[in-house]
């Protein structure tokens, strides 16, 4: 968060020495790898993530979409594609009964938004925020889906029943996907005046703010450049 790119790969690197096999810090040095624009050793990286032993929690896609996030925040967006390619070309080739599954199709409606495939997106997210009407994440992804299609009007609706989930607990995350929407209505005034808002609800500040695909029309907007700004 710094931009001490070249640090932050000497630590990565610390930490591989002495867990090779964890995808946790093979992500992390690809991450600094991304960021100090060695992407041929970020592809080198995701095949060797094919070898790694099986881990909670974790996947060579898993992998492949967050780094194709970090890749996509700094500028490289063809690379980007091409990775959450081979990320959906996995699942793809998993069992009919795996992917059947809810947490299944949430994986594939991620990468698909991710890769732009929007009708794809819309077609699982729709299925999914049917079944799951509760789930804030599904009818965030509606929310966008419907900004980015150019329905406004259908945006503006999810964006307020969001709403419905403004509890405590949440910690902001509505609020976060209220910023979305609007800041792909380009709406960018706003876009932060909720996204402060989310994080004064308690939304977690972390690296993925800046490689948001969704925060996207922000970059280059002075407000939002002083609020990734690190303080102190």
């Amino acid at each position: 968060m710094l931009g001490e790119h070249e640090r932050e790969l000497r630590e990565a690197r610390n930490g591989r020495e002495q867990f090779p096999q964890h995808f946790s810090v093979l992500q992390d040095e690809l991450f600094a790898l991304v960021a100090l624009g060695r992407i041929d050793d970020v592809m080198r990286g995701i095949e060797e993530s094919l070898l790694l032993p099986p881990q909670s929690g974790w996947s060579p896609p898993r992998l492949m979409r967050d780094v194709a996030r970090e890749m996509r925040g700094h500028g490289y967006r063809e690379a980007a594609l091409a990775v959450l390619q081979r990320a959906i070309d996995w699942y793809l080739m998993r069992p009919a009964d795996e992917m059947a599954a809810a947490d299944w199709r949430g994986y594939m409606l991620e990468l698909y938004y991710l890769s732009e495939r929007w009708d794809d997106a819309v077609a699982i997210a729709a299925e999914l925020a049917a079944e799951f009407p509760l789930n804030i994440d599904y009818r965030g992804f509606l929310g966008t889906l419907a900004a980015r299609r150019g329905d406004e009007e259908e945006a503006l609706r999810i964006s307020e029943s969001l709403n419905e989930f403004a509890d405590p607990y949440n910690h902001g995350w509505h609020t976060y996907w209220q910023a979305c929407i609007a800041a792909q209505l380009h709406e960018l005034e706003r876009a932060m005046m909720l996204l402060r808002d989310a994080y004064s609800q308690g939304r977690r500040f972390d690296l993925g703010l800046h490689r948001d695909i969704d925060l996207e029309p922000l970059h280059g907007y002075p407000p939002f450049q002083e609020f990734l700004r690190p303080k102190g």
